[in-house]
């Protein structure tokens, strides 16, 4: 199997079709070891380099794991992992799917007054921090929020941006401020006044 030609031909496929702004993802399925063309590993770190986030799944007792976790990003508890046969692959491949991408399920308080300020919890999973957490943020609609802290991997709070009363919007979160993934959690806006300006008066 020449996996490094496989990995290659990746890159060249997100260079060329790759969508501006979404997420660069390779799933290396294989029930064996790389043992035709150049090193793998090699090749697995240009594509790391270039913002490339890759899983490898092992699927039996001849899946070179040791390369395996060599070929995946770090670390390897979540990027690599070893399967017994195929029967439990697709459920595997569908949770690794989804760490690809950061998904906000709730928000709590769910309304607040129209002229923004409210301080909220949004939970989901696959929040991460930037490198400088500066640059980290929600979004409230198409305004872009600041985040007041990062809590883990599955709650951060943000600071709501003005909207229309009786507007509802989605709320999504980008650990690099601009990577927004789709979202079906939403946040309404009151007719103003009062508000809420803590996570815990949701009434």
């Amino acid at each position: 199997t020449n996996t490094a030609s496989g990995l290659a031909s990746s890159g060249k496929e997100f260079a060329k079709d790759g969508r501006e702004g979404a997420p660069k993802v390779v799933i290396l399925i294989t029930d064996g070891e790389s043992n035709a063309g150049s090193d793998p590993v090699a090749a697995a770190d240009d594509l790391k380099n270039n913002e490339t986030t890759i899983f490898g799944v092992g699927v039996g007792s001849g899946a070179d794991m040791e390369q395996i976790t060599a070929i995946a990003s770090s670390p390897a508890s979540d990027y690599a992992v070893k399967l017994d046969d195929y029967e439990k692959l697709s459920g595997v491949v569908a949770s690794l799917i989804a760490k690809t991408c950061v998904g906000v399920l709730t928000v709590d308080p769910s309304h607040g007054p129209k002229e923004g300020g409210t301080v909220v919890v949004v939970g989901g999973y696959g929040f991460t921090e930037s490198g400088s957490n500066s640059a980290a943020a929600c979004r409230f609609g198409n305004s872009t929020s600041e985040l007041v802290s990062f809590v883990n991997s599955t709650t951060v709070v943000c600071k709501t941006t003005a909207g229309t009363a009786g507007e509802s919007v989605s709320v999504s979160f980008a650990a690099d401020g601009a990577s927004f993934c789709s979202s079906s959690a939403v946040f309404e806006y009151d007719g103003g006044g009062g508000g809420c300006p803590t996570p815990d008066c949701d009434g």
